[in-house]
């Protein structure tokens, strides 16, 4: 995950461990601070014990705090300058599975910092809704998919989220509601905050005739805004 702001990235892996860099330009990049999703009791040992896999990152707007997930369905939010774990979230009874992505939502002029809500998406097939200004607390849940969750992403009013799934199924929601938008034809003219699904009216492009759906695993789309006030986008695959 990229800050929003300084020349940071935060990043996670199968060793369980949260860790942020630095990188800025022509320094290389050398590691802030470390965390470790899960601490293993002394009494367990190492070859045992599942150590919290980290699957999912993600920056809050403001640049203040840090969330991630892991491959057990775990999902903590952290100091984004020092890793110190500020809350462990509540996850609902039998919510264990992979945590595949998680976005905080963008800046808004009723939020001007930005990340009322955070959105986090797994493979129990839905996608869970933590209010951030009301302690982490769930306030939704947006079921409808039959598989797991892999991408998911913001409008820029924040009124909206899409989501893809590992049927490749692209559905549409109402936040904080969480009520599915049954008609997709309705999001088509829909501004978003970056597009980072494989699947969807922004990435139509990326995929060629006869093309599987694993061939594209990722997207990141950009718009580009010039000083006389046009736009470009660019897909990234």
């Amino acid at each position: 995950a990229v800050h929003p702001s300084a020349p940071r990235i935060a990043t996670g892996g199968d060793d369980g461990t949260l860790r942020l860099w630095a990188v800025e330009s022509g320094k290389g990049r050398r590691c802030l601070a470390r965390a470790r999703m899960v601490e293993r009791p002394a009494a367990i040992p190492r070859s045992s014990f599942n150590t919290g896999c980290v699957r999912a990152v993600g920056f809050h707007p403001g640049g203040e705090h840090l969330a991630a997930g892991t491959v057990a369905g775990e999902v903590a939010v952290f100091n984004a300058d020092t890793l110190e774990r500020i809350v462990q979230l509540a996850r609902p009874k039998g919510r264990d599975g992979w945590v595949s992505d998680l976005k905080y939502s963008p800046r808004t002029p009723e939020t001007p910092s930005g990340g009322r809500y955070l959105a986090v998406g797994s493979h129990d097939n839905v996608v869970d809704l933590y209010d951030a200004q009301r302690g982490y607390t769930l306030v939704g849940t947006c079921k409808g998919h039959s598989s797991f969750i892999t991408h998911l992403g913001w409008s820029r009013d924040a009124s909206t989220l899409f989501t893809n799934s590992g049927d490749y199924e692209l559905l549409f929601w109402n936040v904080p509601g969480a009520d599915q938008i049954k008609r997709g034809s309705d999001c088509r003219d829909v501004a978003w905050d970056g597009w980072t699904g494989t699947l969807g009216f922004e990435t139509t492009g990326v995929w060629y005739k006869g093309s599987d759906g694993t061939d594209v695993n990722a997207a990141d789309l950009a718009t580009l805004r010039g000083v006389s006030g046009g736009e470009e986008r660019v897909v990234a695959t």
